[in-house]
């Protein structure tokens, strides 16, 4: 249900374009995740927040382009 919950509304609501930027709120939590990889896989500049500065370098060395620590 996770990757649906992400991958669904981003291709069928979003409809977005490579070289399009996608912004994914809670990006180190389950639905974040996916969708910010969905993201790349389409060609997306992908930002991300996150709530602890492990959480960002993790968010980072999965591929997306800047995140950072909300708190």
């Amino acid at each position: 249900m996770t990757a649906l919950s992400a991958y669904l509304p981003l291709l069928k609501i979003g409809k977005p374009k490579a070289g399009e930027t996608l912004f994914v709120s809670g990006a180190a939590g389950a639905v974040g995740l996916v969708a910010g990889q969905v993201g790349k896989l389409l060609g997306l500049r992908v930002l991300g927040s996150a709530g602890t500065d492990e959480k960002v370098e993790f968010l980072k060395g999965l591929g997306f382009d800047a995140v950072y620590n909300y708190k």
